[in-house]
């Protein structure tokens, strides 16, 4: 049986597979396709962003276990406190409407957008300043090599294999699952400083390569 990751290894031995019999194979992605340069001209154009703007991204599934809602319960509070800050939402699923309802409120002050499905990340990537993810489960994150593949740092919950493809202080930052205070302040200090964002996004490039 060949598994994505040790996570699902763990899961497979707690079912009662057999040891021997289980094989973890990554999921991996093609580095050079990831590795860009910056268009923010672009981005801001066809996101409708300001030119300052420090821009995160969400690239999931609209699903409950992808844990939006973490993010978006602790937004205002940043919004407020990092002027330059935008959120891209990027995905389709069950949870788009509900979604889009949510981030039309008042307090999110039109600084989240949702940007549906799109088909060129590989371009969208570099522009980011960092991308979140605070799922609950995952069995890796492809989403997640391709960030650090374009030199994007990660910010995300320790659920599944995460933890095995973002490494605290070298290409991002994890925190526990459903732990509003510990991804608040993870965002906080990387929007904080440039220095590190530019750090842990080189630490992610050499680790996807």
């Amino acid at each position: 049986m060949i598994v994505i990751s040790k996570a699902i290894g763990r899961l497979l031995l707690s079912c009662g597979v057999d040891a021997s019999k289980i094989e973890t194979v990554r999921s991996a992605v093609n580095a050079d396709v990831y590795s860009r340069e910056a268009d923010y001209a672009w981005f801001e154009t066809e996101f409708s962003l300001p030119s300052i703007a420090k821009t995160l991204g969400v690239i999931a599934q609209l699903i409950p276990r992808k844990g939006h809602k973490y993010l978006l319960n602790i937004l205002p509070q940043l919004l407020q406190a990092h002027p330059q800050l935008q959120v891209l939402i990027f995905g389709q699923g069950p949870l788009a409407t509900e979604l889009r309802s949510r981030v039309s409120q008042p307090k999110f002050e039109g600084r989240v957008k949702m940007a549906g499905f799109r088909d060129d990340l590989h371009r969208v990537f570099p522009n980011l300043y960092a991308v979140v993810h605070p799922a609950e489960r995952e069995g890796l994150g492809v989403a997640l090599l391709q960030a650090s593949a374009s030199g994007v740092p990660v910010v995300a919950a320790r659920a599944g294999g995460i933890p095995e493809i973002v490494l605290d202080d070298v290409n991002g930052t994890t925190f526990d699952i459903a732990d509003e205070a510990g991804l608040r302040s993870a965002l906080d200090t990387l929007l904080a400083d440039k220095g590190l964002r530019d750090t842990l996004g080189a630490g992610g490039s050499h680790l996807a390569r």
